[in-house]
C-alpha cells in the first residue's frame, strides 16, 4: 500500500511545521573519489520532464509521481563545478515500484577540481547512548565515519541514530568529513580530538510509528574527550528534510563543547555530553589518503 501523507510536528526554533513523506524518490550524491561534492550540477529524469541541482555537499533528491517507473537519471557536469566531468556515459539506469519506492543512485566525477580537496585527518568511531532527565536513554548511536580515513569505505561511513522517545531511526549514508581540529588525547593516541562532518541519509519510523521512509541531510561534530567517554564525550547531530531544510527531524544539541575553530555555521554550536558509551577519533590509515 503507497505511503499516505502523514504529518509530523518538529520543534524548530520558528515554531512547528508539517512535513509529508513522499511516496516515491530518487536521491544520491555526486562527487569525486577524493570526497570534493559537484556543487550545482544538474540531474535530470528527461522522460518525467524533472530535474534538480545538487547542494553542496553534491547531494540531490527528486520526488517521482506515485508510479511505477522504470527509466535513465542523467547528470550533466557542465553545470556544476568547473573542471569536473562525469565518468560513464553521464546516466544510469533506475526503477521504482510499490517495494522499492525509494532508490539511491550516486555518480563518481573526476577532474583536475578533485585534487583541490585536502585528506582529512582523522576518522571517528562510537557508539552508546544519551539519557533524558531521568535516565533513561532518549537516543542511542553508533557508526564509523570515514573508515580507516577513506572517504570511498562505504559512501563515506554509516552514522545511526535512534529517538526512542519520537520513533524515529536516522541513518547516515553518504558522509564527508569537513575538518580534524582539537588537540592530543590518548584515547587512542592522536594529536587531534575533534571531527566535523556533513552528508545525507534517511529517516524512518520504529516501534510502530507511521512515517515512511524521508531523505535526509545531517551536520555533526563529535568530540573525544576520554576513555571510556561517558559523561566526557560530546556529540551534535541535527538532521533535517532534503527538500525542506527548516524542517528539523532529529536536534542533538546543548552545551557541552564547541565546534572546531572557523568552522562554518551550522557548526557553531554545542553538543550533550555522552551518558553511555564512547566516541574514538583515530589518525591511523590517513597519511596513505
Amino acid at each position: 500500500m503507497r505511503s499516505k501523507l502523514l504529518f509530523m510536528s518538529c520543534s524548530l526554533a520558528v515554531g512547528l511545521s508539517a512535513l509529508s513523506a513522499h511516496a516515491f524518490n530518487v536521491s544520491g550524491v555526486v562527487r569525486c573519489s577524493s570526497g570534493r561534492p559537484d556543487f550545482g550540477a544538474t540531474v535530470s529524469i528527461p522522460a518525467l520532464g524533472l530535474s534538480t541541482t545538487t547542494d553542496s555537499s553534491g547531494a540531490y533528491s527528486i520526488d517521482l509521481p506515485e508510479q511505477a517507473f522504470k527509466g535513465k537519471i542523467y547528470l550533466d557536469t557542465s553545470t556544476g563545478t568547473a573542471g569536473l566531468s562525469v565518468k560513464g556515459n553521464g546516466f544510469q539506469n533506475f526503477s521504482v515500484d510499490d517495494v522499492n519506492q525509494f532508490v539511491i543512485v550516486n555518480f563518481a566525477v573526476a577532474g583536475t577540481s578533485c585534487s583541490c580537496v585536502i585528506p582529512p585527518a582523522c576518522w571517528l568511531t562510537g557508539g552508546g547512548t544519551i539519557s533524558d532527565d531521568l535516565g533513561s536513554p532518549h537516543y542511542s548511536f553508533g557508526g564509523v565515519v570515514y573508515p580507516g580515513c577513506s572517504p570511498r569505505a562505504a559512501g563515506g561511513g554509516n552514522w545511526n541514530v535512534v529517538d526512542h522517545v519520537a520513533g524515529l531511526h536516522f541513518k547516515g549514508l553518504d558522509i564527508i568529513v569537513d575538518q580534524c581540529c582539537g588537540g592530543p588525547t590518548a584515547s587512542p593516541p592522536v594529536n587531534v580530538n575533534e571531527i566535523d562532518f556533513h552528508g545525507t541519509g534517511i529517516i524512518s519510523g520504529i516501534g510502530g510509528t507511521p512515517l515512511g521512509v524521508t531523505c535526509v541531510t545531517f551536520v555533526g561534530h563529535a568530540e573525544d574527550h576520554s576513555e571510556s567517554g561517558s559523561g566526557v564525550d560530546v556529540l551534535y547531530i541535527v538532521v533535517t528534510d532534503c527538500n525542506n531544510p527548516g524542517t528539523t527531524y532529529m536536534s542533538i544539541t546543548g552545551t557541552a563543547g564547541a565546534a572546531c575553530p572557523n568552522s562554518p555555521s551550522p557548526f557553531n554550536n554545542n553538543g550533550v555530553l555522552l551518558s553511555t558509551g564512547n566516541l574514538q577519533i583515530h589518525t591511523s590509515g590517513c597519511a596513505k589518503e
